[in-house]
């Protein structure tokens, strides 16, 4: 049996100028026609994943951090917040002075005092908030918004670590908070998923679809969004770029994104 590949994307598959190295794409087509399959492991929406990577074609498709689950044109889940607690959640953030952006399937919104916040954040990173924020939807009340997967949040003082355990125990326990793939920091940014929901239980569920035992999964990635998926996969492979948390996770290490990180890891994972 072949086995299952999940690849994170920001930081993995592509590098956060949003360029794929030369040697990847053939990399994944010879994983394919081995017998492998190719599954995308993403935080992003499934309508924020660029559409050239959807047409690699990957097997499948892990978004909003397991949220939504894709093989083709079969939609194998799709977890939804509910949107009182995602109302609730946003003025509680509000009230910390927290900066907040809702996405789901359809899009990502946003109130409109975030937007310069959101900005400042990505140029203190040195990272492209023009592109990030090119996605967004400008509205009154995000929370309205159909088909809604996750609370992403940011703060560029670090600050928010006592404020966001304060808020996870006002809600009851519906939302945890997951990493991000800025891999700045839980302090910094992350997302609010609902709880039981991540790049794990995604994994777990497409398999089952797929009646794939773990035991074939390799998850490759390089943020704190891939703890998750780390722990469940029977073997996991850890980018050079990677947070030390990741690389301490790992079975084996790769070159960095840039440096054709995934081809390496698929030819010394024998996938290729």
């Amino acid at each position: 049996m072949g086995k299952v590949v999940f690849l994170d994307i920001d930081g993995t598959l592509i590098d956060f100028h949003q360029h794929m190295p030369e040697g990847t794409l053939p990399a994944l087509q010879k994983a394919r026609d081995n017998g492998h399959k190719i599954v995308l492991c993403t935080d992003r929406t499934y309508t924020g994943i660029y559409p050239w990577l959807i047409r690699i074609p990957p097997d499948g498709i892990i978004a909003s951090a397991g949220a939504y689950i894709r093989c083709g044109d079969e939609i194998i889940s799709h977890h939804m917040l509910d949107h009182e607690k995602v109302r609730e959640l946003l003025l509680l953030l509000k009230q910390s002075d927290i900066t907040a952006l809702v996405q789901g399937v359809h899009g990502r919104y946003a109130v409109s005092d975030s937007r310069k916040k959101i900005l400042d954040f990505f140029r203190q990173r040195g990272l492209d908030g023009d592109r990030f924020l090119n996605g967004i939807t400008i509205v009154e009340d995000p929370a309205s918004k159909a088909a809604l997967e996750g609370i992403l949040y940011f703060d560029e003082t670090g600050s928010v670590d006592e404020k966001l355990r304060e808020l996870c125990g006002k809600l009851e326990g519906y939302f945890q908070i997951l990493g991000s793939s800025l891999g700045c920091g839980l302090n910094y940014s992350g997302m609010f998923a609902q709880k039981g929901v991540s790049k794990a239980s995604g994994m777990d569920e497409l398999l089952a679809y797929w009646h794939i035992p773990s035991e074939n999964s390799i998850a490759i990635g390089d943020g704190p969004d891939d703890m998750d998926m780390f722990r469940y996969a029977a073997f996991c492979t850890a980018m050079e770029n990677g947070i030390p948390e990741l690389k301490d996770m790992a079975d084996y290490m790769t070159t960095n994104v840039e440096n054709n990180g995934i081809a390496k890891a698929f030819r010394d994972l024998g996938l290729i």
